[in-house]
């Protein structure tokens, strides 16, 4: 999987948060706010092809927490990140 070319993390009001437009012809936007682990991610694996496992190893090696914690907590965050349509 990869973010989505074009899908950046924007600083606004000490937040990071990503804005997406819709693709279809509506003018909606959507803003996805980010905590300081979530920021973190983005911006490590931005540009790059990730699997689950591997983002669950960078989060529990930096971190220093378990692989299986870290893994079921990737799989949460991308769920969220897909369902926003930001990543594919």
């Amino acid at each position: 999987m990869k973010i989505k070319q074009g899908c950046k993390i924007r600083e606004i009001a000490g937040e990071q948060i990503i804005i997406t437009h819709s693709e279809d012809s509506t003018d909606l936007a959507r803003v996805i706010m980010l905590n300081r682990t979530g920021a973190w991610l983005w911006q490590t694996l931005n540009e790059s092809d990730f699997t689950p496992s591997a983002v669950a190893e960078l989060l529990a090696k930096h971190y220093k927490i378990d692989f299986s914690d870290a893994l079921e907590d990737v799989k949460r965050w991308l769920h969220i990140l897909d369902r926003a349509g930001v990543i594919e």
